[in-house]
């Protein structure tokens, strides 16, 4: 009989524990994740035209970038190449640092339109509609239709140009040379 009570009793009391627990965790705002190590979250770069995207910034060194982003996957002259990674390409310039980023398709030869995640504070990024750049930056002071069913709009004060394909943004120049 003895036996029987005490297992009982810590049946009992593990589950008074366990419920106390779960409430506290609840209570307090943290769940059984919260002490799990953090997923990885994609890197979202927020794209300041004539400033910056993410941690790269006009004027930077080759240096810094690369205290900021890594080492590059490759070089192609003057370009850091950051394609896989993070879907963009950087330009050097060795006077007067970065001048101009390229994401996503720009450089055709080294496509990084799925693994560019970079979007302006008003959210446009690869794949908003053409309607959407247009409605946050207005009308492009330079369209060019490139293909078949590609296009530029150039918007030259802001430095950026879109390049479209089927009315989505595939690609992204950011040049820090020519913004205002």
């Amino acid at each position: 009989m003895t036996s029987k009570i005490s297992k009982s009793a810590l049946g009992t009391g593990l589950a008074v524990l366990l419920t106390v627990s779960a409430t506290t965790a609840l209570l307090s705002g943290r769940g059984a994740k919260a002490d799990a190590p953090a997923a990885p979250q994609e890197c979202s770069a927020l794209i300041v035209p004539g400033k910056s995207i993410g941690k790269v910034h006009k004027g930077m060194t080759t240096n810094e970038v690369e205290a900021a982003l890594g080492k590059p996957e490759r070089w192609q002259g003057k370009v850091m190449i950051y394609d896989k990674a993070l879907g963009m390409s950087v330009l050097v310039h060795p006077k007067t640092g970065v001048s101009v980023v390229f994401c996503g398709d720009e450089m055709l030869t080294y496509p990084g339109f799925k693994t560019f995640k970079g979007r302006t504070k008003d959210g446009v990024g690869m794949e908003s509609s053409r309607d959407d750049v247009i409605a946050k930056f207005g009308f492009p002071t330079k369209v060019e239709a490139t293909d078949i069913d590609r296009e530029r709009m150039e918007y030259k004060p802001l430095g950026l140009t879109f390049t479209l394909e089927s009315d989505k943004v595939i690609g992204l120049i950011v040049d820090f040379r020519s913004a205002k």
